[in-house]
């Protein structure tokens, strides 16, 4: 995994670690804690398909290279 993102995947991590943060509070903070989960959520898998991707295309240019 890249560095970018790694440190994208580590926002998105802080993000559902502040959520459940916010959960434990009190039940106002209850909506404000499910959009920052849902955010840190996607970050965090948009963030992991994006470095999937990259190994996927690293291993095709490898493997075009060594033809």
């Amino acid at each position: 995994m890249s560095p970018k993102a790694a440190t994208i995947q580590r926002i998105g991590l802080a993000l559902l670690l502040f959520a459940i943060f916010l959960r434990s509070g009190s039940a106002d903070g209850s909506f404000t804690a499910w959009a920052v989960a849902v955010v840190g959520l996607t970050i965090v898998v948009l963030a992991w398909f994006a470095s999937r991707a990259a190994r996927v295309q690293e291993r095709r240019r490898s493997n075009l290279e060594s033809e």
